[in-house]
């Protein structure tokens, strides 16, 4: 026995899918945007939504769910606006929009929002890296200059497995409202960029780990840490200089390079609560988003005690796209929890960290708060 909507709910939920259909195939012009259209805001797919509404068709398609036909017809006609923006199955997004993904981590992961560079690749990627440069000497009449002398190595991006899983009400995915789609996208993407960005800055690069900053930079690079007390302010400030003279002094310019600063809210707040006798030392400029002159980042993703000043621009974060026409997330549904009546997701994607340039980061990890 089939199951039926009311006439007058499957009337608005036909008109309501119209609607969006119309808005989106406004917006787009038709079918999903070519590379060309991605710089003049023309033609952009709506990934969060895209992402949405194909996990809610794998649930209203799949045979272990009866759902109303016109319940299913709804959710596939939505579909069908984002049909050229998956490849192999319906599980992966084609490769040419993978790193398209990227928007939708960047609020939750500091690293990316700091200006990180993306990097898309494809198996293992070598990024080719110049050591030293050209030598120059004033001479005699007649003199020569020592020949500069170069070598050169790589940073290798590799892809390193990441899963989420989310388990949407089926209520929730039940629901014909295009618009909570997106609902569920935050839910895996939050959770991957939480863990991405966290690995960015502490992964030990163990067992399926990537490398983070602290194993990615020069041992040179790490300052010791002293306590966030008002009476030990000069020395706090002192620490911070001395992060910020240990990148500069690698010849890498601030400037062009997105300097920044990143730690957690109790460092947060030590610092804003410096004082000396002419009030708080940092408080003020902090409520403009800066320390010492530089943008800042206050993220759980940092432990207590740790500082971290870089160059953001000189960090890569790798994306592997897949093979053939994937990329990546590739996104499959499990087997329904009938008894919670809920349904698991898995979102899996590869991706890397890497610095061009080992001395672009400095760190301390032992600050203290009292």
């Amino acid at each position: 026995m089939k199951l039926r909507l009311p006439k007058g709910m499957s009337k608005a939920i036909n008109a309501a899918v119209a609607q969006r259909v119309a808005e989106e195939m406004a917006a787009r012009h038709q079918g999903a945007p070519d590379n060309s259209q991605k710089g003049n805001g023309q033609g952009k797919v709506d990934f969060r939504h895209a992402i949405g509404v194909r996990v809610k068709s794998l649930y209203v398609n799949s045979p272990l769910n009866q759902v109303p036909a016109a319940l299913r017809d709804a959710v596939n006609k939505a579909a069908s606006m984002y049909e050229g923006v998956y490849g192999q199955g319906g599980s992966l997004l084609k490769e040419e929009f993978s790193s398209e993904i990227i928007p939708l981590l960047r609020p939750r992961a500091v690293l990316l929002r700091a200006g990180a560079i993306v990097q898309p690749f494809t198996g293992k990627m070598n990024i080719g890296r110049l050591n030293g440069g050209a030598v120059a000497a004033f001479v005699k009449e007649g003199g020569s200059v020592t020949p500069a002398t170069y070598s050169t190595d790589a940073v290798i991006l590799d892809g390193h497995k990441i899963m989420a899983l989310a388990d949407p009400s089926n209520d929730m995915l039940r629901n014909p409202d295009i618009d909570s789609a997106g609902i569920i996208t935050d839910d895996l993407m939050s959770a991957i960029a939480v863990v991405v960005d966290a690995k960015g800055f502490l992964g030990d690069g163990s067992g399926p780990n990537p490398k983070g900053i602290v194993k990615l930079v020069a041992s040179g690079q790490k300052v010791t840490g002293t306590a966030i007390t008002s009476a030990n302010a000069l020395n706090v400030i002192a620490k911070l200089n001395s992060m910020q003279q240990k990148v500069k002094a690698s010849n890498l310019p601030f400037e062009g390079n997105a300097p920044f600063w990143a730690f957690n809210s109790k460092t947060e707040f030590a610092l804003r609560g410096l004082r000396d006798n002419a009030g708080y030392i940092f408080n003020d400029e902090m409520n403009q988003g800066r320390l010492q002159g530089h943008p800042f980042f206050s993220t759980e993703n940092v432990p207590d005690g740790y500082i971290f000043f870089g160059l953001a621009t000189q960090l890569y974060f790798g994306l592997e796209r897949g093979t053939g026409e994937g990329g990546t997330p590739e996104i499959t549904m499990g087997a329904p929890d009938f008894k919670n009546d809920l349904t698991s997701f898995k979102a899996v994607m590869k991706c890397d960290w890497e610095l061009k340039y080992d001395t672009a980061f400095s760190y301390g990890s032992d600050f203290t708060y009292s």
